[in-house]
Parts: C-alpha cells; sequence; structure tokens
C-alpha cells in the first residue's frame, strides 16, 4: 500500500494517513473487502508511531469507510463502497471519467443508468453460452486451458471471416486477429499506425472510448463535422489536405452516439477519398446487428478495391460483453503488424472464452440469441423515444435511432449539460453528457441516452426525472440572453 505523507506539512500525520487511505478507496485501489496492513505493519512502513496510525484506522472506521473484527483484521467497509462510489461521480469531467463513472453506475445497487450501452445483461445468453464452454472443455480441455497463438484460435478465426461475410467482408482466417474487444484492437492499430503526436481524424462527435483511449495514446484528434447523412466529404477532404492524418476513425452502421448510418453518397464519397489520398479508414462495425428497423447497409469494407479500410468488431454489444472476444479484419501484412503488439501486450486473448465463443456461433445459439433481444431492444428504444416526447421541453431535439444502443439529444440552448449530470446523479440517474464525445470544443449542450440496460417502465420513469430537472434549470435560467450557437444536423 503506497502511502505519502509530508511531514513537513501542518497537518498532523494521522489526517494525512487518513486521507491517503480515503484516496485509494476512492479511486477502488483499495476495493470492498480489502484487508489493511495491521496498526503494527503500517507504523513500521512508515515509521511513525502505532499510536498514529491507530487513531487514523479509528477515525475512518468511525466515518465508515473501515470495519474492524477482532483476531481478523482491519477491512475497506462494504457498505462505504456505494457512497464513495456516488460521491465520486463527475468529480472527474473528462473522457476518462467520463469512461470509468459509466463502469461505476451500471455495478451502482439503485442508480437507473442510461449511462453505459450495453447489452441487457437479463438477456445474456447465459445457458447456451455454458453449453458452449462445457463442449470446448469436453473436447479438448488442454488445447483451451494452455496458450493459444497471438492471432487467436484457429477455430474462432475460421468463423469470425465465414461471419464478416454477411456484411460483405470477404477475408481469410489469416486477415483476422481476435482481441480484447474493440477497445484492444483500436489501441493496437493506434501504436502500429501512428506516434506520439500524430494526427487522427475520428467524426465529430464520436464514440467516447475512441476519444479516451486515442488521446491517451498521445495521438492528436481532430474532429470532423458530421451531419444526419454521415460524415461531410468536404470537411473530411480539408482536414486530410491539412494534417496528412494516419488514419480516419469512424462508425458508418448505427454511429455512437447519434445513432445514424452513412448514406450511399457519404459512404462512396469516404471511400473515394481514402483512396485518392491514401488514407487508413478504420471502421468500427460494432453496432451493425443490432438493427431495429432494417439492416444495416454492407460494411464500408465491403465495397473497399483499395484495401485501405480496417474492420472492427466484437461480440460486447451483441451478446456477451465479459468475454471480450472483438477482432480485427485487414489485410494479412498489417495483421502480421499488429500480431507483435498483441502478443507484447497478453500474449493472446483467453483459449477457452474463444473456442466457446467459436462453438456459440457455429451452433446457431448466437443467431438465435440476436432474435430474440432484437424486439426487446426495439421496444425499449420506443419506451424511450415515446417519454421523451411527452416530457421534455419543446425545444428539445434528438434521433430517431434504427439501430445500436442510444439516441443523441440536442437539448435547449444554456442548459448546464454538467449541473444537470450532478442533479440527475443525485436522484439516482445517470446519462453521459455530450461533450465527452467531441474531440475538441463542443457546439452546443448534448447528452447521450442509452435504452438498452433498462426495462420500459424503467425508462419512462427516468426520462420523466430528466424532463423535470431541464424544466427545472430552464425556468432558473429564463433570464439568460439567447446566444447564437451551431448545432450538428439531427435525424
Amino acid at each position: 500500500m503506497h502511502l505519502q505523507l509530508d511531514r513537513q506539512s501542518a497537518q498532523p500525520i494521522y489526517r494525512q494517513l487518513m486521507h491517503e487511505i480515503q484516496q485509494l478507496i476512492k479511486s477502488n485501489a483499495l476495493p470492498p473487502g480489502a484487508r489493511l496492513p495491521t496498526v503494527r505493519e503500517l507504523a513500521k512502513q512508515l515509521g511513525v508511531t502505532r499510536l498514529t496510525v491507530h487513531t487514523a484506522y479509528s477515525e475512518l472506521q468511525s466515518a465508515g469507510w473501515l470495519e474492524a473484527t477482532v483476531g481478523k483484521g482491519t477491512f475497506v467497509s462494504a457498505r462505504r463502497d456505494q457512497a464513495v462510489q456516488r460521491t465520486s461521480l463527475g468529480s472527474d469531467l473528462s473522457p476518462h471519467g467520463m469512461v470509468s463513472d459509466m463502469l461505476w453506475m451500471a455495478q451502482l445497487p439503485g442508480m437507473r443508468t442510461l449511462a453505459m450501452a450495453s447489452a441487457a445483461e437479463e438477456h445474456y445468453p447465459t445457458r447456451e453460452f455454458t453449453r458452449a464452454i462445457e463442449e470446448a472443455l469436453a473436447h479438448d480441455s488442454q488445447a483451451v486451458l494452455g496458450y493459444t497463438t497471438a492471432q487467436g484460435e484457429p477455430l474462432l478465426r475460421i468463423v469470425l471471416a465465414d461471419m464478416v461475410r454477411q456484411r460483405g467482408v470477404v477475408a481469410g482466417p489469416d486477415a483476422v486477429l481476435v482481441t480484447s474487444g474493440v477497445t484492444q484492437a483500436l489501441a493496437l492499430l493506434a501504436r502500429a499506425m501512428a506516434a506520439l503526436g500524430d494526427v487522427v481524424l475520428v467524426e465529430h462527435p464520436t464514440y467516447v472510448g475512441a476519444i479516451n483511449l486515442l488521446s491517451r495514446q498521445g495521438l492528436r484528434l481532430v474532429g470532423v463535422p458530421t451531419d444526419s447523412q454521415g460524415v461531410l466529404p468536404d470537411a473530411l477532404e480539408a482536414m486530410v489536405r491539412t494534417y496528412n492524418p494516419r488514419f480516419f476513425y469512424c462508425v458508418p452502421a448505427f454511429h455512437n452516439p447519434i445513432g445514424i448510418c452513412y448514406t450511399p453518397e457519404r459512404r462512396a464519397a469516404v471511400l473515394e477519398l481514402a483512396e485518392r489520398y491514401n488514407l487508413p479508414v478504420v471502421e468500427d462495425d460494432i453496432y451493425a446487428q443490432i438493427a431495429l428497423d432494417r439492416p444495416a447497409p454492407l460494411s464500408l469494407k465491403a465495397q473497399d478495391p483499395a484495401d485501405l479500410v480496417i474492420y472492427l468488431s466484437s461480440f460486447s454489444k451483441t451478446a456477451i460483453p465479459g468475454a471480450r472476444v472483438g477482432y480485427v479484419v485487414a489485410h494479412p501484412t498489417l495483421i502480421q503488424r499488429l500480431l507483435v503488439f498483441k502478443q507484447a501486450d497478453d500474449l493472446c486473448s483467453p483459449p477457452l472464452l474463444q473456442r466457446a465463443m467459436a462453438l456459440f456461433v457455429e451452433r446457431g445459439h448466437y443467431a438465435a440469441h440476436l432474435r430474440r433481444v432484437l424486439p426487446v431492444y426495439r421496444e425499449r428504444r420506443d419506451a424511450l423515444l415515446d417519454a421523451m416526447a411527452r416530457h421534455f421541453p419543446s425545444d428539445t431535439r434528438w434521433t430517431m435511432p434504427e439501430g445500436g444502443f442510444s439516441t443523441w439529444v440536442r437539448l435547449p440552448a444554456h442548459v448546464s449539460v454538467s449541473d444537470l449530470y450532478l442533479a440527475a446523479i443525485d436522484q439516482g440517474v445517470a446519462f453521459a453528457p455530450g461533450t465527452f464525445f467531441f474531440a475538441g470544443e463542443a457546439p452546443g449542450p448534448y447528452m447521450r441516452l442509452s435504452f438498452s440496460a433498462q426495462p420500459p417502465e424503467v425508462l419512462r420513469e427516468v426520462t420523466k426525472i430528466l424532463g423535470d430537472l431541464l424544466q427545472g434549470q430552464i425556468q432558473r435560467r429564463s433570464y439568460s440572453p439567447v446566444g447564437n450557437r451551431q448545432y450538428l444536423p439531427l435525424v
């Protein structure tokens, strides 16, 4: 346990010690149930008296941070976890903080969150995937419990090569790399294709996780304006000419957060620009299977004769996020470059989960699961949109997503998204502030509402709470002059 004490400070040592331990608990470095060193051990480690440590522990125990059991030791309080999580939410208003908040809120009992675009956990295909795991173990337990190649379990790569044909992608197993979700896939690409300070183009807005990941890799992100038809070709070309980017990251099918699909004209324009400027295009196709009204158009890679599109997807949104099975489809030469970084990262993705996923798809369970859950998501989307129409202020605008998990909401002018976010959390409600979906300054107040993880009755209840909070904030700010603002066109 790493603790920093300033012996020159006027603050008593025991108070400093209390603060350091509280910070470790807040950051989850010390999770609920974690055992702390004994008073004697910590006093020796820090070079302080046992009385100092005992006083700090006692104060923290009185405040509910710690629990002590005679004969067992001192532990982080399980009861404290929920309070700590609630008070820390919204404390880091950055893309990294937003992603952390999303993950925290998904675990908080009583928190009704529309922040995270995630599969409905009550509809996970638990029984079918368990059978696939059992089959994998029964067939060849030694192989699936050991290591496999960094590129991925051979059977899974064969299954994936066949599966992406539904998206119009023709590729062999040698053009497939298995990753720990799309997140790792994008991280590997960033390391293989760009260096510190290089420019990467992204849509404006785009997936907050991509902004968080790429910016933390030391890359310079430049947003390309996007409207209801997709990225603006003229703006994309101008930025390619100006910045000479390493690649363009996009979500053309059921875009996150907007929910649109690129029109055929915009798709053709992106591919034409990619070929003209030799621009790699990283296509995140993770939502394409979540088609609620009509099938998604074929992937960009399906219409890519120059082989400049790098295709990413995973099973995290469609089936089982915890399996962390994602994949890259690209030219075999690039796959070999990515393998170097994949092997350095984690040697390989877990063979048991890879084989189980291959069997899960091969036995028809994946297709059957999609047939079951798509009507559920369609009902939830409709419930959210109906409730928004009933409870949100009249000058609020939102998208009508035909697929994916979210709608993108343009809030009335002068609404403070951060104030709304914190007020909602106080009432046990969460959403994703739109600010963090932009690589640069947001052009107005937005929020993303994800409907996938909540049943219709909760969606209606949460939407009414948000509507009431919005109305209250608008009334308090009604004296403010209306400024000139530019907004993204929405569908």
